[in-house]
């Protein structure tokens, strides 16, 4: 049985939850879960952000590497969207800055623990106080990096709050000029349990045009080299719905593109 690790999300706030009793399996919980009067289960583990203020808000999550996870800030704003695989949280908040949170999937003391503040990344270069941007979107994967090293790949997707005349954004615009993005992919290291980092290892521009909602966004692993039973090696992908087709793009590039005009809702994929 594989515990199932939740991330839940609030304006200020970011908890992750492992159930040991809600498995990856159809088969009922081995085990009855403790209660308390108060609180979660005794034998749950949970990680999660202090609700701790920061007097400067320059440090929006916490100090990096500190116990302290602050959560809410001037600067960032509030916390939008949530995105996890094993070991790392991504937040991507309403100013468009995105967070990135480690913590010990092995931990076993059966107490809280604080998700550690691993990178700030601020908004792209389009965002400001007179065209804001914010996160709709993030899609975390695990890679493997140079010399069989794992690293961590981020897809983010941004929407500009404003249009520049008090509207609302859309995703069929060219985006907002140079250095505009409304999709980037973001590589770092995998964390360790100390390690932080300022800045990413690599940014990939991968669509000016902002997506106006998360709801017409998916992402899936795909085997490499399209598939086949012998591949065990996977690549990231990420599809977005937009007005005359969905797109397809790697963490490095677009991919493909299939033109099917018409207003879109939300979009689901099921990788080849």
């Amino acid at each position: 049985h594989q515990a199932v690790h939740l991330a839940c999300l609030s304006k200020t706030r970011v908890v992750v939850w492992e159930d040991p009793h809600l498995h990856l399996s159809c088969s009922r919980p081995l085990m009855a879960p403790s209660t308390a009067s108060s609180g979660p289960p005794h034998d749950a583990k949970l990680w999660q952000t202090t609700i701790q203020g920061n007097s400067s808000g320059s440090h929006p999550g916490g100090t990096p590497g500190s116990s302290s996870a602050t959560t809410t800030s001037s600067v960032d704003g509030e916390f939008k969207v949530v995105g996890m695989c094993p070991g790392v949280v991504v937040v991507g908040t309403s100013s468009g800055s995105v967070i990135v949170y480690s913590y010990n999937p092995r931990n076993n003391n059966g107490s809280a623990s604080q998700l550690r503040r691993y990178l700030r990344i601020p908004p792209p270069l389009s965002g400001g106080s007179s065209d804001p941007v914010e996160v709709v979107s993030v899609q975390v994967f695990e890679q493997q990096g140079p010399g069989n090293s794992n690293k961590i790949s981020v897809f983010v997707c941004y929407n500009r709050q404003t249009n520049g005349n008090g509207g609302t954004n859309n995703n069929t615009g060219s985006g907002g000029g140079a250095g505009a993005s409304g999709l980037c992919c973001y590589d770092m290291p995998m964390p360790t349990l100390t390690s932080t980092i300022s800045a990413p290892s690599a940014r990939h521009d991968l669509d000016g045009r902002h997506i106006s909602t998360g709801r017409l966004v998916d992402a899936y692993h795909q085997l490499a080299g399209g598939g086949g039973t012998t591949s065990t090696t996977t690549a990231a992908r990420l599809t977005i719905a937009r007005p005359d087709g969905l797109y397809t793009y790697s963490t490095t590039e677009r991919v493909s593109v299939s033109p099917i005009d018409g207003n879109k809702l939300t979009v689901a994929m099921i990788p080849p």
